[in-house]
């Protein structure tokens, strides 16, 4: 089977976004964003979130509030799989989508994740991008 491809973010799937039933807040840029020792480099300023449920949602808000330039990515259209915060800020523009072609991961009888290496190449072929 060929290798997973990212498929690049495309503005017409906007408009198949559901309406959110409310809207959320707007970051102010500028707070802190302790997540390692080392600061991001100002002229590369991305933060990328695999995964698009409420938890991706407080860490996107948590980066546009530090001023980072946030993509989130997950598998599918952001319509069919993100949570609402997350398609209103894909929506709003404030994040950027990139749909991650779908993992086969399998979870082994001693309760280990095992990644085949075509969610590996997905995941090199997203971070390409960048």
């Amino acid at each position: 089977m060929a290798a997973s491809k990212v498929q690049p973010n495309n503005t017409s799937t906007l408009e198949n976004i559901p309406a959110p039933s409310h809207q959320y807040p707007s970051p102010t840029s500028g707070a802190s964003l302790l997540l390692a020792f080392k600061p991001a480099p100002s002229h590369r300023r991305t933060f990328l979130i695999i995964g698009s449920n409420n938890l991706a949602a407080v860490r996107a808000f948590a980066a546009l509030e530090a001023g980072y330039h946030v993509v989130i990515s997950d598998e599918g259209n952001v319509g069919d799989v993100a949570c609402e915060e997350v398609r209103w800020r894909v929506q709003m523009r404030q994040v950027e989508w990139r749909c991650l072609a779908s993992p086969r991961t399998r979870v082994t009888t001693a309760g280990c994740t095992v990644v085949d290496e075509e969610d590996v190449t997905a995941v090199e072929d997203l971070l390409d991008g960048f």
